[in-house]
């Protein structure tokens, strides 16, 4: 397979992931709680920044300057990569349901899910994004790839702790023991 074929896969992966995302947000549950204008702004910038910088190659030349060489093997790493996050992103979604929302929000009757990859990950969404865009970051090997999934890692890690903030309002002594079972993009290894 031509690696102009694999670069594909990767762009088609995340159509994929944008066409389910806004075929889920259709059903949720209705807000009771949001997060203020200000911190909800920066963190969509920083996302579309993140983007721009991973899929906009009409950027200054030094933000366009390869890192790594495009080669099979480091393509092929990063479609697994790739595909791994999405699928770990788009099951979380499935997952969460209708308590699902882009922003820091409480739900009319929010639950604490706790199944499926939130078993061992507060934030797997997150978590899968994250992989994704560094997988895409690695088949594009450019400076500005590895930028945009390091201000998207730290993006989601600024939001985690602010969600994590909400729910230990919201769910108290629940939260606090699957936070102390969990990792926030990560599992916990004891």
């Amino acid at each position: 397979m031509s690696l102009d074929l694999l670069l594909n896969a990767i762009t088609y992966l995340w159509v994929a992931l944008a066409l389910v995302w806004l075929i889920t947000a259709v059903r949720l549950k209705k807000i009771q709680e949001r997060q203020a204008v200000l911190p909800r702004a920066l963190h969509v910038f920083a996302i579309v920044l993140a983007f721009v910088l991973m899929f906009d190659a009409q950027l200054p030349h030094w933000l366009n300057h390869r890192i790594l060489p495009q080669s099979a093997p480091i393509v092929w790493t990063a479609l697994v990569l790739t595909l791994a996050g999405i699928a770990i992103a788009v099951w979380a979604r499935f997952v969460i349901g209708s308590n699902w929302s882009g922003s820091i929000t409480l739900k009319e009757e929010h639950s604490l899910i706790r199944s499926g990859p939130y078993r061992r990950v507060r934030h797997p969404i997150y978590s899968g994004l994250v992989l994704a865009m560094f997988g895409t970051a690695l088949a594009e090997g450019r400076v500005r790839g590895f930028c945009g999934a390091a201000i998207m890692l730290i993006a989601f890690l600024i939001k985690a702790r602010s969600e994590d903030d909400l729910m230990r309002r919201t769910f108290g002594a629940a939260h606090d023991a699957y936070r102390e079972h969990t990792g926030t993009l990560l599992p916990k290894f004891r």
